[in-house]
């Protein structure tokens, strides 16, 4: 894909960038940010201070000479020497405190950005805008993960800049001192390299931008071949190999108009070197000549071979250039970011209350939904009730929607058509957080936190005795008082200090949750197939006993173990876009339809005794 051309527009669109580079900084950590600002101003005009105090040394020594150790002259020159030496040791100082203050400021807008940003993100009720493709590339780009380049660096890049063109322009106006045209033609000089340096730079960008989902799926690839969590199937099935050159493909894929405009940007920089090296050799031609002819002092001479080179800092081009580029690019992406969510969760968020607890039933009434880019509807005219305070299973061969379903009731993803009714109440008309606060709901592929036994149950709730009830409640206990630290045991294993659970271990761990909340204000259980790890028969006495416990509850179950399914009060059997059939155990079967043919297929391959 051909990156487009930046022209002058997009080159002054870097300006905003900066200023909202400096804003940023200065907003979350104004004491450090004019410290910062203060150190870049000193780092620019002590060096230019140095010369000009050893252009005066210089000047000095032939006086010395003539005049003796013992004169007025050499007195002056020991003290010149003394200040020359106290501004170099305070330009070293100086330099190495804008680095350690940049270092402090990075560190806390990196804190602040992350936080508003997670804050932004999970605003939002619903997870769609988690897989949207624009929403993913923004995020990789915003936080620097495309780049290697981190956004909250920004302020102590821009500063070292600006400092280095500081440097230049004082240089300027030191030659100027000598001949006025002289410093102005150097300065205009080096701003037109700058253009065309600047555009190149900008290109990169683009090109960066529009190759993103590319070097996204790259780094996917290689995260899966080096991390722990992929490790075993990585090294049996040996897709080590298969991985690594997907990475590389991808990469080089991804980065080949980068790479392109970089090659630009080496043959432009070979040509501009030529240009102002002749013009280099044109002016210190010019100077010796000077020099020569007795029209220049020793002083002057002194004063202008040094600020002739610093000149250059003017208009020259460095990494720092580009990554500042790409860093202000992304602190724009992720304000932009930012107000969009926040313009998103403004509009999702119902108005009406949740209620407390369902009082008659949950209803889906002609839903139709399909997930983004797909190529059928999960759901077309969905209808169904889940009665309230009973048991509701629901089944169906893989891809039915039996997950999508949870989703839709949890108001992870919203109906593309249809309601969703809650005793009567439209579901979007509710405040999408309080209705969530209302359901207790544990998935397939639960949250396993690297945290503690009480922090992964009561996400740090104080309640120890409803942690140790709800983990008695689903037969955790015993398991749990084995651990070292018992509930402060670190359940994982990557860490010194931490331990290891089987999947059955964990699943209990997240029925505890499940429990926690319901004792804490949820009153919609939902269940999707946690306990798939247990065998059989554990599993249906399992539910079986968490059925009996949570009696009286709303409850929706979702299982492809008939043992399990018969236990609920009611089943809904889910076919291709909607309900097939509906019931309890007995009637389905009675009605041979096929719930029944799926129960004797089961029931023949398992010997499960009757509850």
């Amino acid at each position: 894909m051909a990156a487009e051309r930046p022209g002058p527009a997009r080159i002054r669109s870097a300006l905003p960038g900066y200023w909202l580079v400096i804003r940023l900084s200065f907003r979350h950590c104004p004491v450090a940010s004019g410290a910062l600002t203060l150190c870049a101003v000193l780092t620019a005009v002590l060096p230019a201070a140095f010369i000009i105090l050893m252009a005066v040394l210089t000047g000095l020594v032939p006086g010395v000479v003539r005049a003796g150790l013992d004169s007025a002259a050499a007195t002056q020159l020991w003290h010149t020497f003394a200040v020359a030496a106290v501004v170099l040791l305070g330009a070293m100082v100086v330099d190495v405190a804008l680095d350690s203050i940049g270092s402090v400021v990075a560190v806390r807008l990196t804190y602040s950005l992350q936080r508003r940003l997670a804050s932004a993100l999970n605003r939002l009720p619903d997870v769609s805008h988690l897989e949207h493709p624009e929403v993913t590339t923004g995020l990789a780009i915003a936080q620097g993960a495309l780049t290697n380049f981190a956004p909250a660096e920004a302020p102590l890049m821009l500063l070292r800049i600006m400092s280095n063109r500081l440097s230049g322009i004082l240089a300027c106006i030191i030659v100027a001192t000598w001949h006025w045209w002289l410093g102005l033609l150097l300065l205009c000089a080096w701003q037109a390299v700058r253009v065309p340096l600047r555009r190149i730079i900008a290109r990169q960008t683009v090109a960066l931008q529009q190759d993103a989902a590319l070097v996204h799926r790259a780094r996917y690839f290689a995260r899966v071949a080096t991390s722990a969590e992929f490790g075993k199937e990585v090294r049996v099935f040996r897709l080590a190999s298969w991985l690594i050159d997907r990475y590389r493909t991808l990469w080089l894929d991804g980065m080949r108009e980068v790479w392109r405009a970089r090659t630009g940007l080496t043959q432009v920089v070979l040509l501009i070197g030529g240009v102002m090296t002749a013009v280099y050799l044109l002016v210190c031609w010019f100077l010796a000549d000077a020099a020569l002819t007795g029209e220049l002092s020793l002083t002057r001479i002194g004063l202008l071979a040094p600020s002739l080179l610093l000149t250059s800092a003017v208009g020259g081009i460095s990494y720092q250039d580009i990554a500042l580029e790409w860093m202000s690019d992304g602190l724009q992406r992720l304000e932009r970011l930012n107000t969009r969510l926040d313009r998103a969760a403004s509009a999702l968020s119902g108005s009406r209350p949740a209620p407390a607890e369902v009082r008659t039933a949950i209803e889906f009434s002609g839903v139709r939904f399909s997930y983004p880019k797909a190529d059928r509807a999960v759901f077309d005219g969905l209808c169904l009730t889940i009665p309230a305070g009973r048991s509701t299973a629901i089944v169906g061969s893989n891809g039915a929607g039996k997950s999508t379903l949870v989703k839709l009731l949890a108001r992870l993803y919203d109906p593309v058509d249809g309601r969703i009714l809650v005793d009567g109440a439209d579901l979007s008309e509710l405040d999408a957080r309080q209705w969530q606060q209302r359901i207790a709901l544990i998935t397939q592929d639960f949250l396993h936190l690297p945290l503690s036994v009480r922090d992964n149950i009561a996400f740090a709730a104080a309640d120890e005795p409803g942690i140790r009830a709800a983990l008695a409640k689903v037969g955790a206990v015993a398991f749990v008082g084995q651990l070292p630290d018992g509930l402060d045991s670190r359940l994982a294993p990557s860490y010194s200090d931490g331990v290891g659970l089987s999947g059955g271990q964990w699943q209990r761990i997240a029925l505890a949750r499940a429990v926690f909340a319901l004792d804490h204000g949820a009153t919609v259980l939902v269940l999707d197939e946690p306990a798939a790890a247990l065998d059989v028969r554990a599993e249906a006495a399992f539910y079986r006993d968490f059925l009996d416990l949570t009696r009286g509850v709303t409850t929706v179950l979702i299982s492809h173990r008939f043992a399990t399914v018969r236990l609920a009060d009611h089943i809904h059997v889910l076919g291709d876009t909607g309900v097939t059939e509906s019931g309890t155990h007995d009637e389905l079967v009675a009605a041979e339809g096929q719930y029944a043919q799926m129960y004797r297929l089961q029931a023949e391959r398992f010997a499960v005794e009757s509850p």
